[in-house]
């Protein structure tokens, strides 16, 4: 499937939760060889780790914040960033506690891959990017930033057709 178009979805599905909460959502992305990123996976399971990354979004930004998802290809790995500014909802964002960082980590070890978490801005350039959801949003200053880079390698999202015995 088009997982460039299944992020899109996900977040066009929550767009008027995302306006409701004064939020937007930067996504930014690049194309493989000027074709979408298709991937052989479960589609179920990845749209629960998008659908974790957004509903995190929502339960903890600040209202009038400009949030950032990224897909890209880097280093024979598929890599999907997420920024989110911290609002004052939970203490310890980075703790990685809760539901999401358990699926998150399910998935870093079924798909082989890696989950990186970090307090500041994730620098990375894309060709394609869409604000999505509250149209004022914007980078607030004097919030903390919580990131979340995950990497799966491409060699986990192939298809490889069974050997002939």
């Amino acid at each position: 499937f088009d997982l460039e178009e299944m992020i899109r979805e996900n977040v066009l599905s929550l767009k008027t939760d995302l306006e409701k909460n004064y939020l937007g959502v930067d996504y930014s992305y690049d194309k493989k060889n000027g074709s979408p990123i298709q991937v052989y996976a479960h589609k179920g399971f990845m749209n629960a780790i998008v659908n974790t990354i957004l509903f995190n979004l929502l339960k903890h930004a600040p209202k009038n914040s400009l949030n950032k998802i990224g897909l890209s290809i880097q280093n024979e790995s598929l890599e999907l960033i997420c920024e989110n500014l911290i609002g004052k909802s939970r203490e310890g964002y980075g703790e990685q506690t809760g539901v999401g960082f358990y699926l998150l980590n399910l998935a870093k070890r079924q798909l082989r891959g890696n989950l990186e978490t970090e307090i500041s801005r994730i620098d990375r350039e894309y060709n394609f990017n869409e604000l999505i959801g509250y149209k004022d949003a914007r980078e607030l200053e004097n919030h903390d930033i919580f990131s979340l880079r995950f990497y799966i390698p491409i060699k986990e999202l192939t298809f490889h057709p069974p050997k002939k015995q």
